[in-house]
């Protein structure tokens, strides 16, 4: 796990870009701005800039785990 990688969904800002997702699934920049151009991710468009909400990403992430 990379040093500054999120231990607790509690560490998330309230809304997040490219780079606080990265951060908090712990995939690189790259992948973050992949994912959240992905159909059915809970990203809005906020003028030029995406952001998803951390209530958001967690509902999106209990629905998409694998089982």
């Amino acid at each position: 796990m990379k040093p500054d990688a999120v231990k607790d969904l509690a560490e998330l800002p309230f809304s997040m870009r490219a780079p606080d997702l990265a951060r908090a699934l712990n995939v690189s920049q790259s992948r973050a701005y992949e994912i959240m151009n992905t159909p059915g991710f809970p990203a809005v468009r906020v003028g030029r800039t995406k952001i998803v909400t951390k209530p958001a990403l967690a509902d999106w992430l209990k629905e998409n785990q694998a089982t």
